[in-house]
């Protein structure tokens, strides 16, 4: 069975001069905090609703899973509050009620605001002064003179009493702290575009700087990411640097992934070697996270063993950091070309961040090769001597052990027809080699082809 738990952040400066205390739980139109903590909470839970106007509450039952457990993810939500909004002092505080989070996070008893069973919340709560308390705000002087100072004691007196003397919003609300009832919130609508920014008080002049202050855009892209159950392909950064009379000036730089990601830890190697590539025009006052491209995330292996899939994409995570390093243009990968001759059979082209590997993109057979064929192959053939007509390498008389294998092809590359008959040869310590002759020549020579693992 889930578990019921909410997470309520308390900006204390944000506070209006509005009443603190309304008898009611509504007017959260009012809420004045900042758009960057709402995007980067998004980044947590769907259900997010201000309640005040410096109060936000977090449904985050839905999430305790993906961020392993409560704990984990309370960590996680102070880091980010202090990596978006470093200059607001936040309260932070967890219960199993939306309005025992809420209370727990303005009442000024540290120690008392983190409670995971509905027991321990109630045990928790009994000291809190009755004050604390939106709808009993306007009764205090009565309830105080009952003796009815702490919320313990105001649990403590009949209920039926209690509810003829105040109004209904009290009763309501003492439901609300056990769990017995919702309080009204006005959910913040889902954005369907992911989008991030922070700005710094400090112009940041170095690749170094500029890394370390896209660490929380990439933690909120991959929040994100992972809640919707997509992969990033592809997004822009945008540097801001300082306003000049012609307007605001940015330098934005693509990020092409050569495989789908979705984890921090996929994104930073990356975008470190980008930005190494980069000279600054000037220096960087906010840095911005736009353009995202994604697709669905693959599904994962439940597999005791990597699969073959694992294994392509660190081939291709690797291959698109190489790039990024030392130029697409200078990464080759090969393809397979439509030729019976064995040196023109592949080709070498530039690599394509995103393109299937020769393994995958050789045909859709599975079977095996018609012929055997050697690990390593060598473009000119050596030619070998030869001794009795057999064919010497490394002073070495090779005994042939399988072929010929008859190729005849080529006549639209050389204009003539290569001859040529294929063998398994064989030297005196085990090691097999392949080799050819060429025919139609008064003079059979030998010529190696190829070395087998």
């Amino acid at each position: 069975m889930a578990m019921a738990l909410w997470i309520s952040i308390h900006f204390p400066q944000l506070r209006t001069a509005e009443p603190p205390f309304p008898g009611t739980l509504t007017g959260t139109s009012h809420s004045r905090i900042p758009d960057r903590v709402i995007a980067a909470m998004f980044s947590y839970t769907p259900r997010l609703a201000p309640l005040g106007s410096a109060s936000l509450l977090l449904d985050v039952e839905a999430s305790l899973r993906l961020f392993k457990g409560p704990r984990k993810l309370y960590q996680n939500i102070q880091v980010t509050l202090r990596q978006v909004c470093p200059w607001h002092q936040t309260v932070v505080s967890l219960a199993p009620t939306a309005l025992g989070a809420w209370i727990l996070a303005r009442q000024s008893q540290q120690r008392r605001r983190r409670y995971l069973q509905p027991a321990s919340l109630g045990r928790g709560l009994h000291a809190i002064p009755v004050c604390w308390l939106p709808a009993a705000c306007p009764h205090l002087d009565w309830l105080h003179s009952l003796g009815a100072t702490t919320l313990g004691e105001l649990l403590s007196l009949p209920r039926a009493g209690l509810l003829q003397r105040t109004r209904p919003e009290l009763g309501h609300q003492l439901d609300a702290l056990a769990g017995k009832a919702d309080i009204p919130l006005q959910w913040y609508p889902e954005p369907d575009v992911f989008h991030a920014r922070i700005d710094f008080d400090a112009p940041l002049s170095t690749h170094a700087q500029i890394l370390q202050g896209m660490h929380p855009l990439l933690q909120q892209l991959g929040h994100w990411l992972q809640l919707r159950q997509l992969a990033a392909v592809g997004f822009t950064v945008q540097l801001h640097h300082r306003s000049t009379e012609q307007g605001p000036t940015f330098t934005s730089i693509p990020v092409r992934l050569s495989v789908p990601a979705w984890q921090v830890t996929d994104f930073q190697p990356l975008l470190a070697e980008i930005l190494h590539h980069h000279a600054l025009p000037d220096d960087v006052m906010a840095l911005a996270l736009v353009q995202l491209q994604t697709r669905k995330q693959p599904a994962q292996s439940d597999t005791l063993f990597p699969d073959a899939h694992v294994v392509q994409r660190q081939e291709q995570q690797l291959l698109g950091l190489l790039g990024a390093r030392l130029g697409a243009q200078h990464i080759l990968q090969p393809q397979v070309h439509a030729c019976h001759v064995p040196e023109r059979a592949s080709q070498w082209s530039a690599y394509q961040p995103g393109s299937p590997s020769v393994s995958a993109s050789s045909g859709g057979s599975s079977g095996p090769l018609p012929q055997r064929r050697p690990f390593w192959m060598l473009d000119p053939a050596l030619r070998l001597r030869t001794h009795q007509s057999q064919p010497v390498y490394n002073n070495q008389v090779l005994r042939l052990v399988d072929g010929p294998e008859r190729m005849e092809s080529g006549w639209w590359l050389y204009g003539h027809t290569l001859q040529r008959d294929y063998f398994i040869a064989q030297d005196q310590g085990g090691r097999h080699y392949w080799v050819y002759q060429e025919r139609g020549s008064d003079h059979l020579a030998w010529f190696l082809q190829g070395l087998f693992a």
